[in-house]
């Protein structure tokens, strides 16, 4: 993501806090070694000074226009007194100040290796069902919300009431004549909103008939997983600004579509989308992998928690009935998360960014709307046998 903020003001800010943190007064940028880590929702750094390498902090600048720093900056403060992730040095409404993580990010390659795939249902398992993660959202937004079902019913500030109140009028009256592309993408999200009664109607036949609805990171991805230099077995959870509660499903769903979708691809629009993995997700076998990682880790959690637990000691017989119920929850979410994604693309991208012909936010949200048109007939057709 590219920085909102004028390269002087971002400059002079980045200097005063390597000053700062780093103890040392520092003359110019030049004497720092500045790492930019950004993802698609902020604007991060690591910087160090090149005379103590060693000597490290992350600098984040919040400036994504769909998500909820407050809100993300009160987990982040709770995942680090807990040492789920790295600890709050200094905050402002502009940037926070971190502890550094000698780790790095996990690539989409990575995502589907059994023994990282496993560590990662756990760990997701581990979060969704966290007391005291459940209690602080209902707190921090109303004890209803709910990420996906916010997406139509929240009239200010919901993703799809967003784009049909500031952005698609923009797009109707917009002169697409020397920009066949991108009237062509357009074009395809035009032909589902264009009855929005029946688009929500669709999209709320999405939602999983087993509300199960819990603490949800909304945004696993190759990026927000961190693994740790010195111990390749301990992920860590970053990046909490989408956060809320959602159907429990859905951070599962996002795992198992973020293992078809490359961040790191080189080639404009500098990301790929393998759909040849999509398919393999449809075998069963493959999704009841993950699966089953996730529902062995919370018998586990529920067995330690309540005394009456009514699968205590009895697993085989929890996989048999909540596995077809979780595969329904997962195969609804991954739709959602499609249109979910898709949408926020189009909030998140400048107007005039249309004139360019290679457009990172474009082309993705048309892939990922794409995929929700591909298979919405067959996950909801598999959904149903469940």
């Amino acid at each position: 993501m590219q920085s909102d903020l004028p390269n002087q003001t971002r400059d002079q800010t980045l200097l005063s806090l390597a000053c700062k943190h780093l103890n040392n007064n520092f003359n110019s940028l030049e004497e720092i070694e500045t790492v930019n880590i950004s993802g698609m929702s902020n604007v991060t750094y690591i910087i160090s000074s090149k005379k103590e390498p060693s000597n490290k902090v992350v600098i984040r600048f919040f400036e994504s226009k769909a998500a909820d720093f407050a809100t993300e900056a009160s987990i982040f403060r709770q995942m680090g007194k807990r040492g789920w992730g790295p600890k709050e040095i200094e905050s402002t409404d502009v940037y926070r100040v971190e502890e550094y993580i000698d780790g790095r990010p996990l690539t989409m390659f990575e995502l589907r290796n059994p023994f990282i795939a496993k560590t990662a249902m756990e760990m997701i398992c581990e979060t969704n069902y966290d007391e005291k993660l459940n209690k602080l959202i209902k707190q921090l937004k109303t004890p209803n919300h709910n990420f996906s079902q916010d997406f139509v019913s929240d009239s200010d500030n919901g993703w799809f009431n967003r784009y049909m109140r500031d952005v698609r009028p923009q797009l109707l009256q917009a002169d697409f004549t020397n920009f066949p592309r991108a009237l062509e993408i357009f074009n395809v999200f035009e032909s589902i909103v264009r009855d929005k009664d029946q688009f929500i109607k669709e999209y709320e036949g999405l939602y999983p008939s087993n509300e199960n609805v819990l603490f949800s990171h909304n945004d696993i991805q190759e990026n927000n997983i961190m693994v740790w230099n010195q111990d390749k077995t301990q992920l860590t959870l970053i990046d909490f600004e989408y956060s809320s509660l959602n159907f429990r499903g859905y951070d599962i769903a996002s795992y198992i579509n973020e293992t078809a979708i490359d961040y790191a691809h080189p080639v404009v629009p500098k990301f790929k989308l393998y759909e040849e993995f999509f398919d393999s997700i449809i075998e069963e076998k493959e999704i009841d992998l993950y699966l089953g990682y996730y529902l062995k880790k919370y018998h586990q959690i529920m067995s330690q928690k309540i005394e009456e637990y009514e699968y205590k000691g009895q697993l085989d017989k929890l996989l048999e009935k909540e596995l077809p119920i979780l595969r329904d929850e997962v195969l609804r979410c991954i739709l959602l998360q499609h249109l979910i994604w898709s949408f926020w693309t189009l909030i998140m991208m400048p107007i005039e960014d249309l004139k360019k012909c290679e457009n990172f936010y474009l082309e993705y949200g048309y892939q990922r709307l794409q995929m929700y048109i591909k298979y919405k007939d067959q996950f909801l057709g598999l959904a149903s046998k469940q």
